[in-house]
């Protein structure tokens, strides 16, 4: 992985199954969408937890601490940065909740 790099993983909720290995997760600055989420079910963070080499105080911060700017993100141009999210019952009700009401107004 190049120095600079940002990359999102969003696809897997398997405990045993991962987007990324153990060393990009090592070499990057990771944030979550939510650590009890991510901890409970993304084998990204989950495996390398298994094998001793990550837990979960490794991780940076979570999107909300980013969007309320209580944490920066990237402290330079070198750092590797890695997002996770498994998603969260809140943002998927926003989601829905937002396309109805773009379908209702077009009506």
């Amino acid at each position: 992985m190049q120095a600079g790099t940002h990359t999102d993983f969003v696809g897997n909720h398997n405990h045993g199954k991962r987007e990324c290995d153990t060393e990009l997760i090592l070499k990057s600055s990771v944030y979550v969408d939510s650590k009890i989420n991510v901890f409970a079910e993304a084998g990204e963070l989950l495996i390398p937890v298994a094998e001793g080499v990550y837990s979960i105080d490794s991780v940076v911060g979570e999107l909300a601490q980013l969007c309320k700017n209580q944490l920066s993100g990237r402290k330079n141009e070198q750092e590797i940065t890695l997002f996770k999210t498994v998603g969260t019952a809140l943002a998927d009700l926003v989601g829905a909740q937002l396309v109805y009401s773009q379908l209702q107004s077009d009506n």
